[in-house]
């Protein structure tokens, strides 16, 4: 596959006039290869979002959206896109209205609090001439009686878009009324990754859908995309989105002429395993495993409260989980895990859990300071972004 280099080249000189990141790309010898590529330090996170102020002011452009996002953590992220978002391109590849007959697209992305997603799909839906319906944000069912609920049943919406959390509260909900909703004929999501139950819920309201996804964030935008036909934690990566695996996590550098951010060896906080790629490295098809980990500090030990929760949802009869860190001062004080059982199975004690942890092998020492294993408590979804993460840190 060639590759052209004139836009890596172009971010390299670009990265080269920001006070904050110049220093690291004074050395770095012109790209004209996938080695060359190698050679040029990762940009993290934290570095970009150390020179944003300056990427701002330094865009000279034709008018672009500053996104300031929630993000899967909750924590703000800041992009600056094109005012096309590279929609045209995107539509080259994945286009989920293909297949469906209707004109009406209704959109559960937080505007004003997951703006990227809210902007994305509205710009996808005029696109294809559809008319958009935007009902925003829901946390439960009673938002949904209150404000959303009857408006989407009467709307005979053929696409619907939001993550995965929020699209299995709108779907429980339709079947809780006893209602299905046949005119859909797409579900988009994206943000987090789609379990079994969301599936299932999914399926069950809207029987006619087809699942539709892609992935990517708030700095490098979308770089891959999923099918219908694809599994669920699987993407296709796009061709202007030139991707490396590093030390087991995902690095992206941009090939597109209208990118605006430093995409330029962007290390994307994301674990992932190549499906395909090429005899030099590029990756073109690849599998999301998860956030890179974040570790803390409880009783002396380090802890991964992303292990934890991933390893109770391997115990049997669970479905899902997660980790609440009681903190106080900003010191975590206590774990305590909430837990989704299967639906119809009989509940794991406490002790059940904390023996099947011991047994995966998981932080032994630390596990018999758990507070409680709970299926009564709901999980904390984010207020923001609407997002259900691993581990949330609440205080006492």
């Amino acid at each position: 596959m060639d590759v052209c280099w004139t836009v890596p080249n172009r971010l390299l000189s670009y990265l080269r006039t920001l006070p904050n990141l110049a220093e690291a790309y004074t050395s770095a010898d012109p790209i004209r290869s996938p080695a060359d590529l190698r050679a040029v330090p990762l940009l993290t996170e934290q570095g970009y979002l150390h020179a944003m102020r300056e990427i701002s002011d330094a865009w000279r452009g034709s008018g672009a959206y500053l996104f300031m996002s929630s993000g899967t953590t909750g924590q703000p992220k800041i992009g600056l896109q094109p005012r096309h978002q590279h929609i045209p391109e995107i539509l080259q590849s994945w286009n989920p209205t293909s297949r469906t007959s209707g004109r009406r697209f209704v959109d559960f992305s937080s505007g004003g609090k997951a703006w990227s997603a809210n902007h994305f799909f509205r710009e996808l839906c005029l696109s294809k001439g559809m008319i958009y319906l935007h009902l925003g944000n829901v946390a439960n069912d009673l938002d949904l009686d209150a404000i959303w609920g009857r408006v989407l049943l009467q709307s005979e919406a053929c696409v619907i878009s939001g993550n995965p959390t929020l699209l299995e509260i709108i779907a429980s909900y339709v079947v809780k009324l006893g209602r299905d909703m046949p005119t859909v004929q797409a579900v988009l999501w994206t943000g987090e990754p789609l379990k079994g139950f969301h599936e299932r819920a999914i399926t069950r309201a809207f029987p006619n859908a087809e699942l539709w996804s892609v992935y990517g964030g708030t700095e490098p935008w979308v770089i891959g995309f999923q099918t219908p036909e694809m599994p669920r934690n699987q993407f296709r990566a796009l061709d202007y989105q030139y991707v490396e695996l590093v030390d087991g996590s995902l690095v992206v550098t941009s090939l597109n002429e209208a990118v605006i951010n430093p995409m330029l060896r962007y290390k994307v906080p994301d674990l992932i395993e190549a499906v395909d790629q090429t005899a030099d490295g590029r990756i073109l098809e690849f599998k999301v495993l998860g956030r890179a980990d974040n570790r803390i500090f409880f009783d002396g030990n380090n802890v991964s409260p992303r292990a934890i929760a991933q390893a109770v949802r391997r115990i049997r009869n669970i479905e899902d989980s997660q980790v609440i860190l009681r903190q106080r001062d900003g010191v975590v004080k206590r774990i305590e895990i909430r837990i989704r059982p299967q639906f119809g199975a009989a509940e794991p004690s406490h002790d059940d859990v904390l023996k099947a942890l011991i047994e995966d092998d998981v932080q032994n020492d630390v596990l018999r300071e758990i507070l409680s294993v709970d299926s009564s408590e709901p999980f904390v979804i984010n207020d923001r972004s609407g997002k259900c993460a691993d581990y949330v840190f609440l205080d006492f």
